[in-house]
Order: C-alpha cells, then sequence, then structure tokens
C-alpha cells in the first residue's frame, strides 16, 4: 500500500506540480488561462492536483492537459507519462465500480417476483437507453478542439501557419477545401499559406455517419 502512494506521489508532481510551477514563473492566474484557454478554472485547478477524475472524461483529460502545458511552454513529452500512469488508473477504478455494481445470480433467484419484474423491466429500459445512446453517439458530431491558434483571432508576422487539434480519430478533418486524416489518437496539423490581412480558417471534423462540427478562426497576417 506504502508503495502505491509513493508512485502516486510522483506522478503528480511531474503534473500537477509542474504545470502550477511554469504558471506561476510566467506570473499567470488561473482566471487569466481559463480565459484565454477557454477551459473552465476548475478543470485547470483539476489539473494541477492532478485530480483527473473530476475532468468530463479521459478524451478531455489528455487534450486539455496538452493544451495547458502547450499555452505555459512546457514539453508534453515531460508530463506524458505520468498523465497516461493516471488516466490508466482513473479508467481501473471506473472498471471496478462497475464490476462491483453488477447483481450476483442468486439475487434473482430469492426476490420476489414482482421485484423481478420490476428489475426485468428496469433492465429492458437500461437495453434500450443504452441502444438509444449509441444510435445518438453514431450520428453525434465529433469532438473538435483547436489547439493552435489558441483563440479564434490570432496576429502573426509569419508568411504560414501551423493549424493543429484533436478530434475523433475515426473523423474526417476538412480545413478550409483541404481534407485530411488524423492520427491513431485524433491529432491533426497543417501548415497553411497566409495571405496580407484577415485569413478566415474553417476547420471541420465529421464521422462517417455523423453531423459535422465546424470552428472559425480568423489569422491577421501583418
Amino acid at each position: 500500500m506504502a508503495a502505491f502512494r509513493q508512485k502516486k506521489i510522483k506522478h503528480q508532481a511531474n503534473i500537477g506540480y509542474i504545470l502550477r510551477e511554469a504558471r506561476q514563473s510566467l506570473g499567470l492566474s488561473l482566471d487569466v488561462v481559463a480565459k484565454k484557454l477557454q477551459i473552465k478554472k476548475s478543470f485547470l485547478e483539476s489539473i494541477e492536483d492532478s485530480d483527473f477524475e473530476v475532468l468530463p472524461g479521459v478524451f478531455y483529460a489528455k487534450i486539455y492537459t496538452k493544451k495547458y502545458a502547450d499555452f505555459l511552454g512546457v514539453r508534453f513529452k515531460k508530463i506524458e507519462e505520468g498523465l497516461d500512469y493516471e488516466i490508466e488508473r482513473v479508467k481501473k477504478w471506473q472498471n471496478k465500480n462497475r464490476m462491483t455494481d453488477r447483481p450476483t445470480k442468486s439475487s434473482f433467484v430469492v426476490m420476489p417476483q414482482i421485484i423481478r419484474k420490476g428489475l426485468i423491466f428496469v433492465i429492458v429500459l437500461g437495453l434500450l437507453s443504452y441502444l438509444s445512446l449509441q444510435v445518438g453517439r453514431i450520428v453525434t458530431p465529433p469532438d473538435l478542439v483547436i489547439l493552435s491558434p489558441a483563440s479564434e483571432t490570432e496576429i502573426t508576422n509569419n508568411n504560414t501557419y501551423a493549424i493543429t487539434g484533436q478530434t475523433d480519430p475515426n473523423a474526417e478533418i476538412t480545413i478550409n477545401s483541404e481534407k485530411i486524416t488524423p492520427d491513431e489518437t485524433g491529432y491533426f496539423s497543417l501548415v497553411l499559406d497566409l495571405s496580407s490581412g484577415s485569413n478566415i480558417i474553417r476547420v471541420t471534423s465529421k464521422k462517417k455517419y455523423s453531423k459535422s462540427i465546424e470552428k472559425q478562426l480568423e489569422i491577421i497576417h501583418n
């Protein structure tokens, strides 16, 4: 038990401590960072505390942490191992809870008939809800997070700009009229040539049977 706690504290220091120290060294408050990254302050606090169970799922845990690290200038590789450990721990914890919540076979035998019928009704209703949820997931637009630029409007003196982001690995990305395929983690990147003045960039993500989601960006080239 003691060895496990020591390992957990080590990983917490590798993630939350490093990011908090980087933010404080830049003289930034969580309010400022949350507004800049468009991420809830409570989520950033959870990342700095390595409290990943609070975040809305494994997908966002990795995306938000990478986006936060990139913004602070912290190499993501420096904390990726610790993050993977924490995510795997959360998965095991969730799976263990699901296993302990399953009813045993003997409980069905001793239950009165009316309770068994009620339970069957609940199970059927649950299955229908599950099927409805799966259909909803198929047609629901995929998650789309823009990592660069960090805001919807960006000013640059460069002639080119790299658009990067994260989405569902099975989605197809269209940046303006160019289609690209994300890697196995859902990460995508495309370098665009900029015209002088305002450049409107439209990033669209769509799975095979889902609706599409689009985010519009403006890159101003001085």
